[in-house]
């Protein structure tokens, strides 16, 4: 009879603590909760145990009789969705790099008084209606020092191939012979220099644009990732520095190319 009662006493008495407590939800640090059942001769009841998780332990027991259990449920991990969104200072300085490294390949192909392939890199094409890069419409070989020669593929666009570098900044002068296209490179004149002049500030602003891209979405991931306000100012004026430093080497690459194209 004493094993009998022991449970209902015990109900007696904690139903009053836990009512007390209802109103007051703890977070219990990293627990599951798992249902089971205890049970004595005469008496059942279902209990929850709990094992590490980060969940929010409602006492919901003062909301009327029968509803008296105990709700767990799992709260939003505010760290973790705070690391889902990474803002790497490192990462954005390499993209920046590697714009300024590609203008340096660029300009590296701007020679004056020699052919090469990569001079006709920024001709454009009238092909089929659209504006499109030399070297997709055409095999561009070097014959000699001062002699390029265009293979097009499409014969169709041979005319618009001998216009498009006609029409280019460099100042040649080409000519169709079958099915190739001549370009003679001239030794370098004032026009020829100055032309090349235009390519390099054009490339060096293509750089800086590039680079602006990064900063923009540096600024965003630094939004995205920081929390504090001051810590996405702090972010904003180390990207600031990083831009302001590789434009500022974009425009000693260029002078320096200028320099030596008059050498």
């Amino acid at each position: 009879m004493l094993l009998r009662r022991l449970p209902i006493a015990l109900e007696r008495f904690a139903v009053p603590v836990f009512r007390t407590l209802a109103a007051v939800p703890a977070v219990v640090d990293h627990y599951v909760c798992t249902e089971g059942a205890v049970s004595w001769p005469g008496y059942s009841n279902s209990v929850t145990s709990c094992s590490p998780s980060k969940l929010l332990f409602n006492r919901g027991f003062a909301k009327g009789k029968g509803k008296g259990k105990g709700k767990v449920t799992e709260t939003p991990d505010t760290a973790g969705a705070a690391s889902a969104a990474e803002f790497k200072l490192d990462t954005l300085k390499e993209g920046i790099n590697a714009s300024v490294t590609h203008f340096q390949h660029e300009l590296s192909n701007f020679r004056s008084g020699r052919a090469t392939p990569e001079m006709l890199d920024f001709v454009q094409v009238d092909a089929y209606g659209e504006a499109t890069p030399l070297k997709a419409v055409a095999a561009v070989a070097v014959r000699s020092s001062q002699l390029l020669a265009l293979t097009v593929y499409d014969p169709t666009l041979i005319d618009n191939v001998v216009k498009a570098v006609r029409d280019s900044p460099l100042s040649l002068n080409p000519s169709k012979q079958g099915q190739e296209v001549l370009v003679p490179v001239p030794s370098p004149t004032k026009e020829t220099v100055r032309a090349l002049e235009g390519l390099v500030h054009k490339a060096a602003e293509a750089a800086k644009v590039s680079i602006r891209h990064v900063r923009h979405k540096g600024i965003n991931d630094a939004k995205a990732a920081l929390a504090s306000k001051d810590d996405q100012k702090r972010a904003e004026k180390d990207i600031q520095k990083l831009v302001d430093s590789a434009s500022s080497r974009i425009d000693d690459i260029a002078k320096h190319k200028i320099q030596s194209l008059h050498s």
